[in-house]
């Protein structure tokens, strides 16, 4: 009966030993978020071009913006890593700005500096209700695409300053600056040009 006990007690030390392997992380590893919201500062003032000679925030675009996109970020020793899993993300973000930002991916990366980041756009849309008057009319409201033209995607390259620590966290935020290129909307055709929306992106480091 007593060797029976102690071959369990043994089996059981084993599985214990086993699980903690398994949840170590590799030495040296980081882990790096993607984040993104629709604008992370002040409401912008720009002009655009077809019918809408000037356009201005009123308090901040309201409504939602969707988009999808995959993202990588450059080592200082110049390899590129892709941070969403050689997977296309969908990402619906409050056009405001108000609330938290939306995490959409988060992946272990090695530890060290990590200094320009690439996202490509497949698709970006946004459903306005309000906050930005186009011209000296109303207020803009509805659909509103980015026109990515023949190729049907944008890419946006940022220079950053990341430092992905051994186990911490380092969060890169997609500000989308919504009010800066929702301005620019042609309201004939109801789209954003692909040179507004890439101007109007940045990439923050949290």
């Amino acid at each position: 009966m007593r060797g029976i006990n102690v071959t369990v007690l043994a089996a059981v030390l084993a599985l214990g030993l086993g699980a903690c392997d398994e949840t170590t992380a590799p030495e040296g590893a980081a882990t790096m978020q993607v984040a993104a919201r629709g604008d992370d500062g002040a409401g912008s003032t720009s002009t655009g071009g077809g019918v809408a000679s000037f356009s201005q925030s009123l308090s901040g675009a309201e409504g939602t913006v969707e988009f999808r996109a995959r993202v990588w970020a450059r080592t200082d020793a110049g390899e590129w890593v892709e941070l969403t899993r050689r997977t296309v993300e969908r990402v619906t973000v409050d056009a405001s700005g108000r609330g938290e930002a939306k995490v959409f991916a988060t992946t272990s990366v090695e530890a060290g500096g990590y200094n320009r980041v690439r996202v490509v756009f497949e698709e970006v849309q946004a459903n306005v209700t309000g906050g930005i008057q186009i011209g000296l009319g109303g207020v803009l409201t509805g659909q509103v695409r980015v026109d990515l033209q023949s190729d049907s995607q944008v890419t946006v390259e940022r220079e950053v300053d990341a430092e992905a620590e051994a186990g911490a966290s380092t969060q890169l935020l997609i500000d989308l600056n919504s009010d800066a290129w929702l301005g620019s909307t042609n309201t004939q055709t109801r789209t954003v040009s692909e040179a507004q929306f890439q101007s109007a992106v940045r990439v923050l480091v949290r």
